[in-house]
């Protein structure tokens, strides 16, 4: 948090996900790979001249009837690693 400020967001991102389980069981098991680029920048910069941020990722998922499961592992290309797990329930 902190790490940048501005008024404006450019933000992009694409996953590839490889279901693990069959579609006609119970739950939704997979891998998923991911990569992110954004930037922040002020109302009186231009996108072009902003410094983008980079990474990439993979992770895994696990989706049952009420519940998702997430856990990833995602790489910042100018060298920090994170893990993150994520959970949610739908009714």
């Amino acid at each position: 948090a902190g790490a940048r400020a501005g008024d404006r967001l450019a933000a992009a991102s694409a996953e590839l996900r490889f279901p693990v389980s069959s579609p006609m069981s119970f739950a939704k098991v997979g891998v998923r790979l991911f990569f992110d680029t954004g930037a922040v920048y002020g109302v009186d910069e231009r996108l072009r001249q902003t410094r983008f941020s980079q990474g990439v990722g993979g992770g895994l998922f696990l989706g049952a009837a009420f519940i998702n499961l997430q856990l990833d592992l995602a790489h910042d290309l100018r060298g920090g690693a994170r893990l993150h797990f994520a959970t949610s329930v739908s009714f």
